[in-house]
């Protein structure tokens, strides 16, 4: 078995939920939160690396969530 998989886009989900996703894989979330009035509070509108690629365990994944700082 091999250690790396293709991680998926957590784009359009809640803060929370995206977390758990990552952390499943055995990546690390780092949450970057920036004022966006046209999305609700707590949506990931943003991801890098973006979904599909490749992620190995220990992998760190940004999420980019709409609210307040």
């Amino acid at each position: 078995s091999h250690s790396s998989n293709s991680d998926e886009d957590r784009v359009g989900r809640q803060v929370a939920d995206a977390n758990l996703s990552v952390e499943a894989l055995g990546l690390v979330a780092e949450v970057r939160r920036e004022g966006r009035t046209n999305l609700p509070t707590g949506q990931v509108y943003d991801q890098l690396p973006s979904g599909g690629d490749e992620a190995r365990e220990g992998d760190r994944v940004l999420l980019f969530v709409a609210g307040p700082r």
